[in-house]
């Protein structure tokens, strides 16, 4: 989630490219891919602050298994624009290959680049643990506690730091998957310029157009990292009405 700044609104809107790059066989590829870079390497180039060293091992197991599962979901977009995906049309919307499609698409694959490449350690990212904050009360009205969020959603001027605020004390009740979902989707807050549209989870992308979709924070976490409670729901309703 994001908290907007003092008298700042929330707004600014994804950003990517509107151009594809070839292979010879002419499937099409995501451009600016982040490069290679050992994650160890990407730690070394993070801060982490007021955190133990459990809770450094616990981002540091999410931000891999975030990393993996970005790296398949970008294979399944890229897919996409060959062939229409059930899963893209689930979250993004996003439901041809017309050429509009397909420049929605290059926008989602810009965005995980920009989430990969600050969880690769490309940016000055900084993980910034608390035990208190401004998150009670937002907490509540949103009806589940909050276990990360950044301050705005404008992306660091190059070298500049770009933190998310890591609440350890619900941080570490959340399962593995949940924990990477949450860096997804706050790191995609501060890089990739997403907005809290409606958060989806359970939900199997919920009710959005494929502009909401494609700007939405919670979508690139769950595209990511579906949640196997809502696949199982939809298909007991399936049957159910049969």
């Amino acid at each position: 989630m994001t908290m907007p700044r003092q008298q700042r609104e929330e707004g600014r809107g994804p950003h990517g490219s509107d151009g594809t790059a070839s292979s010879p066989d002419n499937k099409r590829l995501p451009k600016n891919t982040p490069g290679p870079l050992a994650i160890n390497d990407a730690f070394s180039n993070m801060v982490f602050r007021d955190l133990t060293v459990a809770q450094r091992d616990a981002i540091k197991a999410a931000i891999k298994l975030a990393l993996r599962k970005i790296g398949e979901a970008k294979a399944v977009l890229v897919a996409a624009g060959n062939r229409p995906s059930g899963r893209v049309m689930r979250y993004f919307k996003i439901t041809g290959t017309t050429d509009a499609d397909l420049k929605a698409l290059d926008v989602v694959l810009e965005n995980y680049n920009m989430i990969a490449g600050a969880l690769l350690g490309h940016e000055k990212l900084v993980l910034d643990g608390e035990k208190t904050g401004p998150y009670f009360g937002i907490g509540k009205l949103l009806g589940h506690e909050v276990a990360a969020y950044v301050w705005g959603n404008e992306r660091p001027e190059p070298g500049e730091e770009g933190t998310v605020n890591i609440v350890t004390p619900e941080f570490s009740l959340r399962s593995l998957e949940n924990k990477a979902r949450a860096l997804i989707h706050e790191v995609s807050h501060k890089y990739a310029g997403t907005v809290d549209v409606k958060y989806i989870q359970g939900q199997g992308g919920g009710n959005l157009d494929t502009a909401d979709a494609v700007r939405n924070a919670d979508t690139y976490a769950y595209f990511a990292i579906p949640d196997p409670r809502s696949l199982s729901i939809k298909a007991k309703r399936n049957n159910s009405n049969k």
